[in-house]
């Protein structure tokens, strides 16, 4: 048994979260997500909205990080088309936060959603 698999999630969200995101076997996001279940609610209600704008083949790379703070943020990391530009990857990012994330209540706790190339 992985030291990931000692932290349990409901068996709905990760059912919900495992064909869309990957890093869910990292004991530390497994374990961001196990403390803060309303960001793991939020994963799944931005299933929709990420294949909207990035397409229905679009993943998502999750990834913890300390902030100098000592903070945890969890990194929210879409794949996009690598065919892409820069400019064009981020021009989506942009389209996706103000269609639905930055309406999203931000006491969930902490995420960050970034764009990256497949």
């Amino acid at each position: 048994m992985t030291a990931a698999a000692k932290v349990p999630l409901p068996p709905s969200l990760d059912v919900a979260l495992l064909g869309h995101y990957e890093g869910l076997d990292d004991a530390q996001v497994r374990g961001f997500l196990a403390g803060h279940p309303r960001v793991a609610a939020l994963l799944v209600a931005a299933i929709p909205e990420v294949e909207r704008v990035f397409g229905p083949q679009a993943r998502v790379a999750l990834a913890t990080e300390a902030e100098r703070s000592g903070a945890i943020t969890l990194y929210a990391t879409i794949l996009d088309d690598p065919s892409l530009n820069t400019e064009e990857q981020v021009a989506r990012l942009r389209r996706f936060d103000a269609s639905w994330w930055l309406a999203q209540d931000r006491s969930a706790g902490p995420v960050a959603f970034t764009v990256g190339d497949a």
